[in-house]
């Protein structure tokens, strides 16, 4: 019965599994695809080169963010429950997550304090997860090469500077080495830094290029700790500029070479200075047939004459020194022409210039169009079909028979948006700026090859092998050349997070429909971003759309534009004065966080005729500011002089600031005298210290304005809370002073090391402190420039052995010098010694003496002995056996030897015994072998045996009777022997062994009522040495111990 029901129960479930969709079975995720991003080329080496061996130049295809930047991406399955999306480094080490509850996209922010490669993650759980899915990604500095003059001749200097942050313009947090590789792909030169960088290196002496690579122990383990920033040549050693007299003068295409064309330009150097006699070095491009060159006037050329067969010209001027380069498409007088058709139907009349009739395209076409910011538009553009009229060059042909629009890519301007997000037309576009209002057309066309021989492309489709050739076209079309007025207008401009006002845009009419929601800074939309009254103030609604659609029109009525309009008559509003006034909004979401700004988007839809087609798009008109609180703040200059109030133009490029902020999260902009420090081609990062202070850094020295009374820097500060509610705000203003000229030198003040230091250390640390009346420029040791921070400086040499002399320079920037020069000395051999003692000696006491070098410290288990010119000499106590003696020396650079010695202490008991004598001499004394019984050695069987009792116990062992087994025992340290009387055989250690392996005779026996045993086997077997002489029957025992 219970198998019974388990099938049944199983089969219920197949039954019930046939109902259910497949689309219902959520499937695992697989994919993480990055959103508007294109894989790039990486450079790095490794491994890494040094001074004296050649690195390996590695590359690869990688998607690439820079520190900071926030990275979109999706997942490719819907979600089913919470999902966690990081980052991670090559060590599996957590650096960011966030969890995704409704959506399968996700965008995170680079932030890292390393460059290289990192690892996005996407996960069902971060302690147990069913699934997890990674994509690399590489994470670079935010990097800029401000100067990069590479010579090739080794007598030369080159120069690389530039700078290294991280996202927000703020310094790495760690110090970072960035190295120049030479064109051999070894070491030029490397510096450590934070930021700034200015690395100063002789030329390599070999044509090529340079690399410029920033190291910061991340990955340790794998490649690619040495990223290429730059690529840099050095074969040019200044440049040249060409440039046009007249911007975009047309070149065209004259294969029929009917058309007198020409074009002048204009040949400078590196200082703007006009460059004359060069009209033999141009360099015009194989396309440009037969052109001549003339100076027209110091300094400009006309190219003339000839005629162009190609698609593009490319001019240059080639001598010691070669300028850019220009390359002009050519426009070919054809019907092979891009074309932008611009409908107003979406926006106001007038509707522009035109209409035209276009006969190609038999239609009208608007080629200008009086626009205002908000009007929208229908714009089609691409190329003109190819007419079927005789093709020039063939006229067995037409031209369509002959050439086909094989591809056509079209630029949308900065100033148009398209209207694709929301209604799904791709061609609606509404004007938000001026600047960027064009449409650029770029198109490919091919040429049929062999025309006798192939069939016409009017009948057959073309196809790259039966194309000869193709022809390049490109234009760009502006919309308007006028200024821009904002049609509407949005009162008010700002609101405070949470703060309850009045919300006026102005429109037309009362029949206007109006939009209100907020997006993120990709466009996407934010759900409860805005709350209203709602039911006559009873009542707050929190929603993410706001309407204004008082005659609940649903659409625009347009079936290509369908725009889906909302809706809620219990939203507090009026209309008044052609002003739509919603009443009590307050808005949940911030628009001035830098890293990601959201904005408010105002959607206007005015009627014409039965329908809403106009949409003006407001954009970014109001701002929603956190609560904000001001903190009083103060600075300090970092400099090395004794005043750090101070700070002077063209000296000073650092400050403390010093202000109570309580939020981390910190943005900084500068202005100079009320204008942002950009505009003097300044740039500047900063960095928070652990004490609260933020070191604020310029990239170049402040310049002085002389037209200005004060001159004045500006550190405006922002500083958010975690949930962007809250927001921290100072303004500190710092006067800027013009320096006096100095004619001072700097002080120079060493810490270490003192001047003779002996060392046996090879790495010395050389430190100390340069103070001036103006400013200290470098510091250089034994000619290497070394880093500076509040006047001090600090390096590490390697030594020589011997003398070391070390030149340390300082340079205040009026250039007034100062040197100190120390001299070091380098010792690394260890102290010689030889030591005299007795190994083996019976003595109680004995001397050690020995021999080192004068200046040596010598320690005799840990304590200094006296060191008499070198010999010393000490007594010591010794124990029985071996005694163990530590030495140890110690020169005057620290150099260090040591050594153990070993005394053995013995102690020799010599026993004389004699056949027939009751009496025995041990160590010379005179005593009885057998007290009271006067038992004499005796020899039996040619052995000698004795009493053994007094011999035994006369050296420090025991001997035991047991009468009843009648066996001796002996015990002597570690030895133990068995015997039997009458037995032959014995025990040592618990072993039997034979007592007389020659004479079996020889055995233990009662003589007289005494135990009598063979001497020598019992001597021999406690490690005695036993002598006979056979002519005075006397047995010598000897015991060491």
């Amino acid at each position: 019965m219970k198998f019974k029901k388990v099938v049944t129960f199983f089969y219920i479930l197949f039954i019930v599994s046939l109902f259910i969709s497949p689309k219902e079975i959520n499937a695992l995720p697989t994919q993480i695809d990055l959103i508007d991003k294109q894989t790039e080329k990486v450079f790095y080496f490794d491994p890494i080169p040094n001074f004296n061996t050649q690195g390996t130049l590695l590359n690869e295809d990688a998607f690439v963010y820079k520190v900071g930047e926030i990275i979109y991406g999706r997942i490719n399955e819907n979600q089913s429950s919470s999902w966690y999306v990081g980052l991670k480094d090559l060590s599996g080490n957590i650096l960011v997550q966030t969890q995704l509850n409704t959506k399968n996209e996700f965008s995170i922010v680079a932030s890292v304090n390393k460059d290289g490669k990192y690892v996005i993650f996407a996960t069902d759980s971060l302690t147990s997860p069913s699934w997890i899915i990674t994509k690399e990604i590489y994470i670079v500095y935010n990097f800029e090469l401000i100067k990069a003059d590479i010579k090739m001749c080794s007598n030369m200097t080159s120069t690389v500077e530039g700078k290294v942050k991280l996202g927000n313009n703020v310094a790495p947090t760690n110090p970072i080495t960035v190295s120049v590789v030479n064109p051999n792909k070894k070491l030029a030169v490397k510096s450590t830094t934070n930021s700034y960088f200015n690395l100063v290196f002789p030329g390599s002496g070999i044509l090529g290029d340079s690399y410029l690579i920033i190291s910061d122990g991340y990955p340790s383990s794998t490649g690619s700790d040495a990223i290429v920033y730059a690529i840099m040549p050095n074969y040019l050693t200044e440049t040249w500029k060409l440039e046009e007299l007249t911007p975009n003068a047309p070149i065209y295409n004259d294969e029929e070479g009917n058309l007198e064309q020409s074009i002048v330009v204009v040949l400078k150097d590196s200082k703007g200075n006009l460059i004359s006699g060069k009209s033999a070095n141009f360099i015009i491009g194989s396309t440009w047939q037969n052109p001549s060159i003339k100076e027209i006037s110091e300094g400009v050329y006309k190219i003339y004459g000839g005629h162009v067969k190609g698609n593009l010209v490319e001019i240059y001027v080639k001598d010691i020194v070669i300028s850019n380069k220009i390359v002009k498409m050519t426009k070919k007088l054809t019907y092979f022409n891009p074309y932008i058709e611009v409908d107003a139907k979406f926006s106001k009349a007038p509707y522009g210039a035109g209409p035209y009739k276009d006969l190609t395209l038999g239609k009208d076409v608007f080629d200008l169009v009086p626009i205002k910011i908000g009007y929208s538009l229908e714009i089609n553009c691409g190329v003109f079909p190819v007419p079927g009229i005789k093709d020039p060059v063939s006229p067995k042909y037409t031209l369509k028979e002959n050439y086909y629009v094989y591809k056509v890519e079209t630029e949308i301007g900065p100033g148009l948006e398209n209207h694709d997000t929301k209604t799904g037309i791709k061609n609606i576009y509404y004007v938000k700026s001026l600047k960027g209002a064009y449409i650029k057309i770029k198109a490919i066309i091919w040429e049929r090859a062999n025309k006798d021989k192939t069939t016409p492309w009017s009948q057959a489709t073309p196809t790259p092998y039966n194309a000869c050739c193709s022809k390049s076209i490109s234009e760009t079309f502006y919309l308007t050349s006028e200024t821009l007025e904002m049609l509407y207008e949005v009162d008010p401009v700002k609101f405070e997070i949470g703060e309850i006002k009045d919300l006026k845009i102005k429109v037309d009419n009362s029949f206007s429909i109006v939009h209100v929601y907020m997006v993120n800074s990709r466009g996407q939309k934010l759900q409860d971003s805005i709350t209203v009254s709602y039911r006559g103030g009873r009542e707050r609604k929190t929603l993410s759309d706001l309407w204004f659609n008082p005659l609940h029109i649903t659409g625009t009525n347009i079936p290509d534009l369908p725009i889906l309009f909302g809706y809620d008559d219990n939203i507090d509003y009026v209309y008044a004065n052609s002003n739509v006034i919603f009443k009590g909004i307050s808005f949940n979401y911030i628009t001035n966080y830098p890293l990601d700004k959201n904005s408010i988007v105002v959607e206007i839809f005015e009627k014409c005729d039965s329908t809403y087609p106009y949409c003006a798009i407001l954009k970014g008109t109001v701002e929603v500011t956190p609560k904000v609180q001001e903190i009083i703040g103060n600075y300090e200059i970092y400099t090395s002089r004794i005043d750090k109030s101070k700070f002077y133009s063209g000296i000073d490029r650092s400050v403390f600031i010093k202000a109570p902020f309580t939020f981390k999260d910190i943005f900084i902009n500068c202005y100079l005298n009320g204008k942002p420090l950009s505009d003097f081609g300044i740039d500047f990062s900063y960095q928070k210290s652990e004490d609260g202070k933020i070191l604020l850094v310029f990239e170049k020295p402040i310049p002085y304005e002389e037209d200005v009374s004060q001159n004045e820097i500006s550190v405006k500060i922002e500083a958010f809370n975690d949930d962007l509610t809250k927001e921290e705000v100072s303004e500190i203003k710092i006067p800027v002073f013009k320096p006096i000229e100095d004619k001072t030198p700097p002080k120079i003040e060493i810490i270490s090391p003192n001047d003779g230091l002996l060392t046996n250390n090879e790495m010395l640390e050389v430190s100390g402190m340069v103070t001036d009346d103006t400013e200290v420029e470098n510091v250089y040791i034994n000619g290497e420039k070394v880093s500076i921070s509040k006047g001090l400086f600090k390096t590490s040499l390697k030594l020589n052995e011997g003398q070391n002399v070390i030149m340390i320079l300082a340079r205040d920037i009026y250039g007034n010098e100062a040197k100190e020069i120390l001299k070091v000395y380098l010792d690394k051999t260890p102290p010689t010694c030889e030591i005299n003692y007795p190994k083996v000696t019976e003595k109680g006491k004995v001397q050690i003496t020995g021999k080192t070098e004068n200046d040596t410290k010598i320690y005799f288990r840990g304590n200094e002995i006296k060191n008499e010119n070198g010999s010393f000499s000490i007594e010591v106590e010794l124990s029985k056996g071996l005694n163990y003696f530590f030495f140890s020396f110690e020169d005057r650079a620290g150099n260090k030897a040591k050594t153990t010695i070993e005394i053995k202490k013995i102690e020799i008991t010599k026993i004389i015994l004699q056949v027939g004598n009751k009496n025995m001499y041990i160590n010379s004394k005179s005593l009885p072998i057998d007290p009271g019984r006067e038992t004499t050695p005796i020899i039996k069987n040619g052995r000698v045996l004795v009493p053994i009792r007094a011999i035994v116990e006369s050296v420090g062992g025991k001997v035991y009777w047991d009468g009843s087994t009648q066996k001796v025992t002996i015990l002597y340290y570690n030895t133990t022997i068995e015997l039997w009387v009458g037995k032959e055989k014995a025990l040592i250690n618990g072993k039997e062994v034979p007592i007389d392996s020659i004479n079996k005779e020889v055995k233990p026996e009662i003589i007289n009522g005494r135990v009598m045993v063979p001497i020598r086997f019992i001597a021999e077997s406690l490690g005695a040495e036993v002598e006979w002489d056979a002519q005075s029957k006397i047995v010598i025992l000897t015991f060491i111990r």
